[in-house]
Order: C-alpha cells, then structure tokens, then sequence
C-alpha cells in the first residue's frame, strides 16, 4: 500500500531529522523555484511529534480510502502533485525565507479528491458529522479566511493543496468518466 508506505517513510524521516536536513530540503519561500526537489522533499518533513501525528492521522484515514477506490499509481498521482501544488501555494503567500515543511497539501489535496469522488462521505469535524464535500469547502473557508495569519501553519499550501486534488479528480473524470474510480 502506497499509503503505509508514505506513513512509514515520514515516520523513518521524522525520526532521523536533524536541522541540516530541514535547511537542505525543507521548502524556504523565495529559494523554492531554484531547487525544485523542495517540493517533494518537504512533504516527508514534520515540525514536531504533534505535527507528524496528525499528519499521519489524516493520510491514514482518508488516504487509504482514496487508494483503494482508484489504486495505487492514481493515488501516488494525487498525492504528489497535490503536495506540489500546496508548496506552489506556500511559495506564492509568504515572504522571503519562510520555512515549511509537511505533508498537509498532500493531505488536503487527498480529501479534494475525495470532495469529488465521494461527495456524500460522513466525516466529523468536532463530532459533528458532514458530508466530506460540506467538510472540504469548510475546511477551505478556513484556510482562506486564516492565509496571512502569523500562526507557523500553512495555510495556503493546505488550500491549494486542496484545489490541487479537486481538480486532479475534476480533470480525471472528464477525462475518463466514473468508472476511473471503480
């Protein structure tokens, strides 16, 4: 499973992260374009045990229901350019040698996916079940409304990481129609 192994390979990184590896391939606004490897590298990068927690939590829950319903390649697809775009994001809003690092535009970019793909899902935000269409344009209203806020979150990399997978499955279906999902 590509998911698992994701999970393992953040875990194995966070593990053995030290801060020469974080200033050699975390993501540092206004550096980003001339060492493009940032935008995958940063994704197996975690601030914190907290940070890597959650992280895992969410690609856990929502990433091994995204890679059963359209495999593995569809779904290492999604993930990847969905965290590139996160990092696009975090590039374009923040000023010059912002740090960031994560797999949360990956992560948002999943849950797009699934905005799509399963619009009537059932997930809880603070116990409060939604369906995961309803949840990802709160989500993104948060995002939106927090860009800008001086809280260590990137919370453009979490938008456009979101947007990101939307448009992945968007394109995908109309390219192939539902049965890419069966």
């Amino acid at each position: 499973m590509i998911t698992l192994g994701i999970a393992i390979l953040c875990v194995l990184v966070f593990l053995f992260e030290s801060e020469q590896m974080i200033a050699n391939f975390a993501l540092v606004s206004g550096f980003d374009f001339s060492e493009p490897w940032r935008f995958i590298t940063s994704m197996f990068l975690h601030a914190d045990f907290a940070h890597l927690f959650f992280n895992m939590f969410a690609l856990l829950m929502f990433g091994l229901y995204l890679e059963k319903k359209v495999g593995k390649t569809m779904f290492l697809l999604i993930y990847l350019i969905s965290g590139v775009i996160g990092g696009i994001g975090f590039e374009i809003f923040n000023g010059p040698g912002v740090v960031g690092l994560g797999a949360s535009g990956a992560i948002y970019g999943i849950i797009g996916a699934l905005m799509v793909l399963e619009p009537n899902l059932r997930v809880y935000i603070y116990f409060v079940p939604m369906p995961i269409a309803v949840a990802g344009v709160f989500y993104a209203l948060i995002e939106l409304v927090m860009m800008g806020a001086a809280d260590n979150i990137g919370h453009a990399a979490h938008l456009f990481g979101l947007i990101g997978g939307f448009a992945i499955a968007k394109l995908q279906q109309k390219m192939k129609g539902d049965d890419l999902w069966s």
